[in-house]
């Protein structure tokens, strides 16, 4: 049997017939015809057949994902490929997981739970096989603390204007440390309820 790349089978070397053969390409990540012909121990010859295949041994690149530090109360990730791929992820709280098992035509993952940050680790897989990087993103579920107090406008000077005692003072606070006080005071003229968050 003769296997070679050029056209017409004009240039190749007879070698013994096996079921499988190994073929050196003078190009890679392209398609690539295989010509291919037959000789029996008479000396008779097939025709030149062939089969055109596409070498690729390029990672594919895994899109669409940025980290996002804006705190929101569900997260949801889309992503896609340089090309056709099938993928697996994990989601969890640590910076640099590799997912593990099988592949599949998932392109889509979301959080509603917990607060925090999150991580988002995807990889792909092309058709041929190969695997991509694994991407690593995060993002916040939540709000996060700047870490001061925001006062209504009229509190800006003196936390408790005119002089007046407040009064049922209620304070709460979050696991991420934002706090929220309210109260009743009297702003000099009538009882009002004011509120001075820490963020």
């Amino acid at each position: 049997m003769m296997i070679t790349t050029t056209a017409g089978c004009t240039d190749g070397t007879w070698e013994e017939y096996s079921t499988t053969m190994s073929l050196t390409l003078s190009t890679l990540n392209t398609n690539v015809t295989i010509y291919v012909k037959f000789k029996d121990d008479e000396g008779n010859e097939t025709s030149c057949t062939s089969k055109t295949i596409t070498h690729d041994d390029t990672a594919p690149t895994v899109t669409g994902l940025s980290n996002d530090d804006t705190p929101k109360n569900t997260i949801n990730w889309d992503w896609d490929c340089n090309e056709t791929c099938t993928y697996r992820y994990i989601v969890d709280t640590n910076a640099d997981t590799n997912p593990t098992g099988d592949y599949d035509d998932t392109q889509t993952a979301s959080k509603d739970t917990g607060s925090g940050k999150f991580y988002l680790h995807v990889q792909a897989k092309d058709q041929p096989g190969n695997e991509s990087d694994v991407v690593h993103v995060h993002a916040v579920i939540g709000t996060t603390s700047t870490g001061r107090w925001v006062h209504p406008a009229d509190l800006a000077d003196n936390i408790s204007p005119n002089g007046e005692h407040v009064l049922f003072q209620q304070v709460a606070m979050d696991n991420n440390g934002n706090a929220i006080i309210v109260w009743k005071q009297n702003d000099g003229n009538k009882d009002q309820i004011f509120m001075s968050e820490y963020r």
